[in-house]
This record gives C-alpha cells, structure tokens and sequence, in this order.
C-alpha cells in the first residue's frame, strides 16, 4: 500500500476505532500500523482494544506474535492459547507455539504442536520434517524413572492434556496436572513456565462457562462463530503465506 493511501488508512481506522460501537476496528487499525512500521503504536492498539472487552481471534494472535517477538513470552502464549481455546485448529498460532517450543527445547510440548498440525496439513511436508525433528530432541532428552503402581494409577500426564484442561476452563485439573509432573521432573522449565501462566492468571478459560456446556451463553458462542468466520480466509491466506516462507528458509 503506497503511503498517503497508508496514512489515510490508519487515521480512518483510528476514527473507527475511537467510536462507541468501534467492535474490533482496532485489529485493522494495528494491522495499518504494523504495515507501517509503527510497531510499539500497533501494539499499545491491540492491549487497549483487548482491554476493553473487544477480543477477536486477530487481535489475540497479533498480540500474542508481538508479545514473543519481544520476550514477553508468559503473555504472548497466554494469549495464543486463548485463541486455541475458542479455535483449536488455527494453524498459524499452533505454529507460532510450535517454533517457540522446539527453540526453547521443550521437546515434549513442540511434539504435540507438531502432531496437530501434521494432522491438519498431511500434505505439508515441514510439519512433517519438524515432528521428526522434535521427536529425535524429545527421545534423546534424559528422563527420570516413573513408576505406575499395580493399583492402576494413571500415568504421568503431559503439557497436551494441560492444554486441552485449559481449553475447557479445567483450570484445576491443569494445575494438579502440572504439578504431578514437576515433581516427576524438577527441572522441566516448560512446567514451570506453565504453573507461573496459571498461577498469574494469564492461562485463562477461553469462555464463560467453558468445561460446562450449561453455562455457556449463547451470545458470546454466537460472536465467536461469526468472528471464526470473518477470520477464516485471512488467516488461511497468511498462514500459506508463512509456510511458503518457512519452506523458502529451509532451502536457503
């Protein structure tokens, strides 16, 4: 987008944005901003639209890029796997938090992000280089001797069962969980990086009454819908976009 059309573009939207029924105006105003360069305004954008009640599946995974862009890597996630929790199979932020796990080492939680998104997109071969990848980390990671009773008790659980506990607001479940694992594990950072989200209320329950199908208020099930809907192309666009340049990387 040339400039002047650029410049026109944001201040339409900040305008937008500032009205009473702006909704989520303010995703395309940071999106503008981001096109722009004007990365600390786009991001200042979105934590105030978020702020004041306007989330959307753009804002979150925006916001959530940015946060790990800059090291805030508790919020960051916090705010991707609030996405997941209301669309669990957005490609873009499962690779986002894929790509943060295998750098930071966690092989266990980059395996379950891989396996999702291999079986997603069966016919992209990265997912598949990258599993591989991971699974070969995770098997060479030395690993403390678990022992399961004869009793029958359950085996240890792992960081995809803790997502899937915090998608359905089973914000217990996911502690007990966590903490049965650290102290398999002491040293495992993933856990403990987990328990502070938790513990810091920043893993959040993706919607009223989330784990209970009773509570849940049909108008924000119906606002989620529609935003799912509004989204989906867009994020379909960008995220073929972004294998197309993970695939470019790879080759270099």
């Amino acid at each position: 987008m040339a400039l002047p059309e650029l410049q026109a573009g944001i201040q339409k939207w900040r305008r937008l944005a500032g009205e009473p029924a702006a909704g989520h105006a303010y995703v395309r105003l940071a999106e503008l901003l981001l096109e722009a360069d004007r990365r600390d305004e786009a991001l200042a954008t979105l934590e105030e639209g978020l702020e004041r009640g306007g989330a959307s599946h753009g804002a979150l995974l925006l916001l959530g890029e940015m946060l790990l862009e800059r090291g805030r890597d508790l919020e960051g996630r916090s705010h991707l796997l609030r996405l997941l929790g209301e669309d669990p199979g957005n490609r873009r932020a499962l690779a986002v938090l894929a790509e943060q796990a295998r750098k930071g080492g966690r092989w266990e939680e980059a395996v379950g992000l891989y396996e999702r998104l291999a079986a997603l997109e069966p016919g992209e071969a990265v997912w598949a280089e990258l599993l591989q990848e991971v699974r070969a980390g995770a098997d060479s990671r030395p690993r403390p001797e678990v022992f399961i009773e004869a009793s029958g008790k359950e085996p240890m659980p792992t960081m995809t069962l803790v997502d899937i506990y915090l998608a359905q607001g089973y914000r217990d479940r996911a502690l007990d969980a966590l903490r049965r694992m650290e102290a398999a594990d002491p040293e495992r950072q993933d856990v403990r990086d987990k328990l502070a989200e938790i513990q810091g209320g920043l893993s959040r329950s993706p919607l009223p009454g989330a784990g209970d199908p009773g509570r849940q208020d049909p108008r924000i099930l119906a606002e989620v819908r529609r935003e799912a809907s509004r989204r989906r192309a867009e994020d379909k666009r960008m995220f073929q976009s972004w294998v197309r340049n993970l695939h470019d990387g790879s080759d270099q």
